[in-house]
């Protein structure tokens, strides 16, 4: 598993800058929850997937499963692919905010910022 973070107006340009070479899924992210809370059940699910034939699943990994299973039923259909996770409107914010105290700038042109992890298993 490979972890990133791309900056563009869109999936497709910020993939255009930053190019990668596998499929991306752009999640869709209906209960508006943080990035890093759907991407920690997004890899949690995943992978618990992967492993469930080998071993016995713990609370944690078979919850998340479930939870991925009726979210994203399609995903789980993929050996190697990637996903992107947009942050939130307050994540970007924040990242703003963060962005302006470091560089000590006014103004921080950053459109959308997108959590992206790839699969190849």
């Amino acid at each position: 598993m490979e972890r990133k973070f791309i900056i563009g107006k869109t999936l497709d340009l910020a993939l255009q800058k930053y190019p990668i070479e596998t499929t991306i899924h752009e999640i869709q992210n209906p209960f508006n929850l943080n990035s890093s809370e759907l991407e920690l059940k997004l890899i949690f699910g995943i992978l618990a997937n992967r492993s469930k034939s080998e071993r016995e699943l713990t609370s944690t990994e078979s919850k998340h499963l479930k939870w991925v299973q009726r979210m994203y039923p399609d995903l789980l259909k993929y050996r190697y692919f990637g996903v992107a996770i947009k942050f939130t409107n307050e994540e970007n914010r924040d990242f703003i905010d963060y962005m302006k105290e470091i560089y000590q700038k006014e103004d921080v042109n950053l459109s959308n910022i997108y959590r992206i992890f790839t699969f190849s298993m």
